[in-house]
């Protein structure tokens, strides 16, 4: 049997899934795949899926983003963290505003800050 190595540390240890940390004190793992964009409102973040219930995250969006974006999500507009690999495509929404569409089923329209724009372009050249 061979021997385990017990020389890393926890924080050496790495991982696809992220931790929600839920209102009913569970915490529960999610794939970051499956997660198509996370809002803010009034207080809440949201995390949305494809299919699955919507999950309410305790933590404010500013705590949460970085947990995400180094799986592929970006900063879209304050209140908006996407997954880069959900959207299908971005429009102007008015002359200076932009919005973009995610993937079916979900199918949202989400606000581009104008700040963010350059960004989510930059995101899809390389």
């Amino acid at each position: 049997m061979p021997k385990r190595d017990r020389s890393r540390s926890k924080r050496d240890i790495s991982t696809d899934r992220i931790l929600l940390h839920l209102s009913d004190g569970l915490k529960e793992a999610v794939d970051p795949d499956d997660v198509y964009y996370i809002d803010a409102t009034e207080g809440d973040t949201i995390v949305r899926f494809r299919a699955a219930k919507a999950k309410k995250d305790v933590r404010r969006l500013d705590e949460i983003a970085p947990l995400f974006e180094r799986f592929g999500f970006l900063r879209v507009h304050r209140s908006y963290l996407v997954n880069v690999n959900r959207i299908r495509f971005l429009r102007r929404r008015g002359p200076r505003d932009w919005e973009l569409q995610l993937d079916p089923p979900v199918n949202a329209l989400i606000p581009v800050g104008r700040e963010a724009y350059g960004r989510v372009v930059a995101a899809f050249e390389g």
